[in-house]
């Protein structure tokens, strides 16, 4: 949950609003009898939760590869295999972390604007800009992005 709430804000732009008030946060299964899967999936029977992980989900499934400290796994401890697998909201697929890179990369736009954004508030200490920005379109520096033949 915590990286596809990270991939939103922080590659697409859309922090997702904090939990509502008195949902209980998800307790980690330190005997490893469940995958994180299993997990959300009975924290989404909450409706008040389901809204916002349709979003978040599929985006951190895709990085579940990955342990917590950033080493490559194809298990849960040994046991289970990781299901990286999931679909957004608009219907697209996502499997691993190779399709999310596919994804972003789709999302080329919403990307640029949000690493614009980024560097804005970066170099001017301002986390206003977004409200700056809104009404105003696309920044000089992300229509110039854009134009460039970056690599991808």
């Amino acid at each position: 949950m915590v990286r596809g709430v990270w991939v939103l804000g922080n590659l697409l732009g859309n922090t997702p609003d904090p939990p509502p008030a008195g949902v209980a946060e998800l307790e980690p299964d330190t005997r490893g009898a469940t995958t994180i899967r299993e997990q959300l999936a009975r924290h989404r029977s909450d409706k008040r939760c389901a809204t916002c992980h349709r979003h978040i989900d599929p985006l951190g499934f895709a990085l579940e590869h990955f342990d917590p400290t950033g080493q490559w796994r194809t298990r849960y401890d040994k046991r289970q295999p990781i299901d990286t697998s999931g679909t957004l909201e608009d219907g697209r697929t996502v499997r691993g972390f190779a399709e999310l890179k596919r994804l972003l990369l789709e999302d080329r736009d919403r990307f640029l604007d949000c690493l614009v954004e980024k560097l804005l508030v970066y170099s001017t200490g301002n986390r206003a800009v977004r409200s700056i920005r809104n009404g105003l379109g696309p920044s000089p520096m992300t229509r110039n992005a854009k134009d460039q033949d970056s690599p991808t």
